[in-house]
């Protein structure tokens, strides 16, 4: 599942690898798009569903409790498999999450996936800080890790921009489809794009989960 790209080995990399910056950056961005996507649907999921808003309240705690739960798992994972196969197994996750939400019948059962999906999103953005500092220079490592922790300030506001439109012209649903399809674009780019490090990644540094 890690794909061909080429294997780097981490203590020759000297120069910016601009492309694995580039992915591992638009991944943050989409997972913090997706975070954000139910806070945003709530007003119509509320008018549309006759609930008041409170009745979404578990939804959104146990998103974040999904969240909580693939952040902390982030690093062993990356130890066993790599921080690549974490990236792309954790996009899966969240794609499909999203698509299912989006047909979501009832409270009870897009608070489920909300939970199975915020454990993907909860991965994404340690392995894929992880990720980009072990393939760029160690002396550039700090300042590549802030940056791919941008993406989560772009995914916000790239939801608080394009949300309430989504939402206005064709319904809920449309926020949750906007972000699958995004991620399914992203993800073949991914698979092919970022290069496996050799060795893998072992751990995810604390510092990189902040």
């Amino acid at each position: 599942m890690s794909g061909p790209a080429t294997a780097l080995s981490a203590s020759t990399v000297t120069r910016p690898n601009w492309v694995v910056l580039a992915l591992t950056f638009l991944a943050v961005v989409l997972d913090s798009y997706d975070t954000i996507a139910l806070g945003l649907s709530i007003p119509a999921l509320s008018e549309g569903w006759g609930a008041s808003a409170s009745h979404f309240t578990p939804a959104l705690s146990l998103t974040s409790l999904g969240v909580a739960v693939g952040h902390i798992a982030v690093g062993r994972s990356a130890a066993r498999f790599g921080s690549k196969r974490v990236i792309l197994a954790a996009g899966v996750v969240f794609t499909v999450g999203s698509s299912l939400t989006a047909g979501a019948p009832s409270i009870w059962k897009l608070t489920v996936l909300r939970f199975a999906t915020g454990l993907g999103l909860g991965a994404v953005m340690p392995a894929a800080v992880a990720h980009a500092t072990v393939l760029n220079p160690p002396r550039l490592r700090q300042s590549i890790a802030v940056f791919v922790t941008m993406g989560i300030s772009l995914g916000a506001l790239l939801a608080g921009i394009l949300g309430s439109r989504l939402v206005g012209a064709y319904g809920w649903q449309s926020v949750f489809i906007a972000g699958a399809l995004a991620s399914a674009v992203l993800f073949p780019l991914l698979w092919l794009g970022l290069p496996d490090p050799t060795p893998p990644t072992t751990s995810v540094c604390p510092a990189t989960e902040q």
